[in-house]
């Protein structure tokens, strides 16, 4: 059922043409009746992978169990949430009640309640869906009387199914989701969805994370195989040659005539030397005749040269396909130890427009909020700043701006009061320093110095 906010019913002015729907549609993905505490642990994630059919089912496999794609994801979790500013700006041009303010922060506080994480946590959770599941879904529930919001609950990405559908004369895509048998229409409800870099003509989002799965699955298979290669190869291991003719001389002779029993002599023979050699100790010494001749085998470097060079292969592999660099996943042989400004705005900005989504949908949930109440306000969501520069960076920068402000004062385009506004955010300047910068009367000292050594060796 849809219904009309308050601030509608009051002014009669039409704000906003989309209903608000009552009551939810939305269901839990396979929802427990009962959770345990425990966890199963998987002991070969290599085979996992490879039963795993579906990508997303995957790659939240990959970001529980593997190191590197777990260090990725809370990477990019941490950077996307360093905390955010809720705001509501006045409509008619009157200042918003701080009463609103209050009964925000109420909200918040208990909205989420299957996480008990209030806001900030489903903002977490906003993200963690983006990242993992190629989207955010959300519906807002409002209460059966339409006066205030129940709560918000999260829709998972690989349960929606889109339906080219004609409504109204228009066609689009429909969302439902699956219900056993049924098709719930998730258009009846106040459902919100934002897809991740959604290819051209479709709400479904893509998979950051999907390049990892095939990238990850050959990590694995490279630490299988080379522990087994490692442990054949890698090892040495020791060879003993034994004198055919000098174990025949010492046969004795009533064996010699006969093939059967010497057959089993020498197999018996060889079996005493295989258990002396069982028992040796592995800090005790090898001592034979002359008639056996005791090699190794293995322990090449070269083979660990290979290896080295192929898991370096990998990677780089599993490193472009997490969307990470090497500083971040440890990988301390990739470049400098420490991150250089470039290289972190690049991981800066993949996380700000997944940050833009977010506050998309956070203000969706806002302006829900302040139509079912009857405010008259605009909500503005702000994501703080991820402080992406180093302090001397930050530093250099301002001195570099000081520099650009001076000079403009220098040539005529700004007065001092600019000058000091755009340098260090002052009104007005103290004073306007006689026309003389650091740099001018360094130049003049030096300049009447010299002069005066000048006067005084002409005087001499």
């Amino acid at each position: 059922m849809g219904i009309l906010s308050r601030d509608q019913r009051r002014s009669g002015k039409k704000q906003n043409d989309e209903k608000v729907f009552v009551g939810r549609v939305s269901k839990l993905d396979n929802m427990p009746k009962s959770i345990s505490p425990t966890r199963n642990r998987g002991s070969d994630l290599l085979s996992e992978i490879k039963r795993t059919r579906d990508s997303i089912d995957a790659i939240q496999l990959l970001i529980k169990k593997s190191p590197d794609a777990s260090m990725a994801f809370q990477t990019l979790l941490r950077l996307a949430n360093q905390g955010f500013d809720m705001e509501f700006m006045p409509i008619d041009g009157n200042a918003a009640p701080q009463e609103i303010q209050e009964e925000w922060r109420e909200f918040a506080i208990r909205v989420n309640a299957v996480s008990n994480a209030g806001f900030d946590g489903l903002i977490d959770q906003l993200h963690s869906s983006g990242f993992a599941m190629g989207g955010m879904g959300i519906e807002v529930v409002v209460t059966r009387d339409g006066r205030d919001i129940e709560d918000v609950y999260m829709v998972s990405p690989k349960t929606i199914h889109w339906e080219l559908e004609t409504r109204e004369g228009i066609e689009r895509y429909i969302p439902y989701q699956k219900d056993g048998s049924d098709m719930v229409d998730l258009s009846q409800g106040n459902f919100f969805w934002i897809p991740f870099d959604s290819d051209i003509g479709t709400p479904q989002g893509n998979l950051l994370f999907e390049p990892a799965i095939q990238a990850i699955e050959m990590q694995q298979q490279f630490f299988n195989s080379s522990q087994i290669v490692l442990y054949r190869i890698g090892a040495p291991r020791y060879v003993f040659t034994i004198s055919s003719a000098a174990l025949q001389s010492s046969m004795p002779p009533e064996y010699k005539n006969d093939m059967i029993k010497q057959t089993e002599w020498q197999k018996n023979k060889m079996q005493e030397i295989v258990s002396q050699l069982e028992n040796l100790g592995v800090e005790n010494d090898i001592v034979t005749f002359d008639d056996v001749t005791v090699d190794t085998k293995g322990a090449d470097s070269a083979f660990f040269q290979g290896v080295g060079a192929y898991a370096d292969i990998i990677d780089t592999q599993v490193m472009n396909a997490l969307k990470m660099l090497g500083t971040l996943m440890n990988r301390r042989g990739q470049g400098s130890y420490a991150l250089s400004t470039v290289e972190f705005k690049i991981i800066v900005d993949m996380v700000e427009s997944m940050r833009k989504s977010s506050k998309r949908m956070a203000e969706n949930i806002a302006r829900m909020w302040c139509r079912v109440k009857g405010y008259s306000v605009q909500p503005k969501f702000t994501h703080k700043p991820v402080d992406w520069q180093a302090l001397k960076d930050q530093i250099d920068y301002k001195l570099k701006h000081q520099e650009l402000v001076r000079k403009s004062q220098e040539y005529g385009w700004i007065d001092e009061n600019m000058a000091a506004q755009e340098a260090i955010a002052k009104n007005e300047a103290v004073h306007d320093g006689n026309n003389l910068y650091e740099y001018v009367k360094y130049q003049n000292t030096n300049t009447n110095a010299n002069t005066e050594t000048i006067s005084e060796e002409k005087s001499g």
